[in-house]
């Protein structure tokens, strides 16, 4: 990678990250000695011993602050990010973006009066796919209609979701995997949209439902109340018990599921292209003052 650096007069290097990125590392490095601008952005919540990693890379000179802009996804990611440094930041926020075009808002109509749910995840543990299933027995016992769940999406969690739906005969389809067609024609059809997640940086899949004017009911540890606001765009709660109590409460109260999804549906989001390409842009003429000012 250095020699590619070296000879092909790039202005910045950006480089995104997760919990565990071991080419990310070679990245940095390879910046750090062509001497490169460099921009990271996170894309994962840095729990203690992921924070503790990247603290100790900063030690042995990795990654040096004054030639290096840190961002992260969410308020919520950059927090976490801004205790693995040093002097503890600062840290930007750069959403991811969406196209809001592409997911337009739709009237969300209730078929023979079951309130469905829908979720967008990748079916593996940290996404809490069985979770989910509890809380949807738990909110079916409170709510006063039937409640439906569609999940969207495949993987390693899937046949014991599968199995435990079964046995305790839940009403949910797993969907598999779906085109963005696929999803959007789910999300027209949905009443609410479920993340069970709290190792969540930003949400992308729950902001693609918020979009389309579908009700978002989250965690408050997540990068997702970035864009859903309580009571605003959806229902943000602290505990998985909340959470069923919040199904069963939107699920049963049309007045507060229906205003909130036409406000949903008449504001679009501030997480749209241009403003991230602006941020993003932002700091990469920061980046490029910071190792003009370290070279001096």
């Amino acid at each position: 990678m250095l020699p590619i650096l070296q000879s092909a007069g790039f202005d910045v290097v950006h480089v995104h990250l997760g919990a565990v990125s071991p080419f990310a590392w070679g990245a940095l490095r390879a910046a750090k000695a062509a001497r490169v601008p460099v921009v990271v952005t996170v894309h994962s919540i840095w729990g203690p011993m992921a924070r503790l990693g990247y603290r100790m890379g900063l030690g042995m000179g990795h990654w040096s602050r004054e030639v290096v802009v840190y961002s992260a996804v969410s308020e919520t990611a950059a927090a976490l990010v801004a205790r693995a440094l040093p002097a503890g930041g600062p840290v930007a926020t750069v959403p991811n973006g969406i196209d809001a075009s592409t997911w337009v808002p739709g009237q969300s109509v209730a078929s023979n009066n079951v309130i469905e749910a829908v979720s967008v995840m990748r079916l593996a543990p940290r996404k809490r796919v069985m979770p989910l299933l509890r809380m949807l027995a738990d909110a079916g016992e409170l709510a006063n209609v039937p409640l439906h769940l569609t999940v969207i999406g495949d993987g390693p969690a899937l046949s014991r979701a599968r199995r435990y739906a079964r046995s305790a005969n839940l009403p949910v389809v797993f969907a598999g995997r779906m085109s963005p067609e696929q999803v959007k024609q789910a999300l027209a059809g949905a009443d609410i949209f479920i993340q069970p997640s709290i190792k969540e940086s930003f949400g992308i899949a729950a902001l693609e439902a918020r979009t389309m004017g579908v009700p978002v009911i989250c965690r408050s540890q997540t990068g997702t109340t970035t864009f859903i606001q309580d009571q605003v765009h959806g229902l943000v709660v602290e505990t998985d018990q909340q959470l069923s109590q919040a199904w069963a409460r939107l699920a049963d109260e049309d007045q507060l599921r229906d205003s909130i999804a036409e406000r949903n549906r008449s504001t679009p989001p501030e997480q749209d292209w241009p403003l991230v390409v602006g941020k993003v842009t932002d700091l990469y003429a920061l980046a490029a003052r910071r190792l003009e000012a370290f070279r001096r």
